[in-house]
């Protein structure tokens, strides 16, 4: 299984998370039973560091969307975040 992918869709309050249809798909087929959210909004103030701010709670944003568990998504090939505003994927650690 490839890394698990999240689309990352910006808002001046915040962004929206989502996962990849293909990633969708990919864990559906592996984790029967896990409970995926569609989309997931976390808000921020307008002028903080999108990096700083967001970044330290996508682990927990990636188990909050698929239900699973951390190691689990380790064991998945991991998790990547897609921001299409930046036109780049960033490796979740």
């Amino acid at each position: 299984m490839s890394s698990i992918v999240i689309n990352i869709g910006r808002q001046s309050d915040g962004c929206t998370y989502q996962l990849h249809p293909r990633s969708r798909a990919d864990i559906k087929r592996r984790f029967p039973a896990a409970h995926l959210v569609p989309t997931l909004f976390v808000g921020s103030d307008p002028q903080a560091d999108f990096e700083t701010f967001h970044g330290t709670m996508w682990k927990q944003i990636a188990m909050m969307l698929t239900g699973l568990t951390w190691e689990q998504l380790e064991e998945s090939g991991g998790v990547s975040m897609y921001d299409p505003v930046a036109s780049a994927t960033t490796k979740v650690a």
